[in-house]
């Protein structure tokens, strides 16, 4: 145990220096992952709102087209 306490003064500057290395490394890793994945939830937002307005103009197509129906047969 006396041996290690030198040893470990001696390496605390490397390890501290490491340590705050891979923190910094972690945070990047972090920040990148998330940019991603709210990269694509925004996409999907847009794809969903691509696939909404399509379906309202499908559904306004075919009640414009049954209102002209409906009235041929009055005229």
């Amino acid at each position: 145990m006396s041996r290690l306490v030198p040893m470990l003064k001696h390496k605390a500057p490397e390890l501290a220096f490491a340590a705050m290395c891979a923190g910094a490394a972690y945070a990047v890793y972090y920040a990148h992952h998330q940019q991603i994945t709210e990269k694509k939830t925004m996409r999907q937002g847009v794809i969903n709102d691509i696939k909404r307005d399509r379906l309202k103009q499908r559904n306004m197509e075919q009640q414009q087209l049954q209102q002209q129906q409906a009235q041929e047969p009055q005229q």
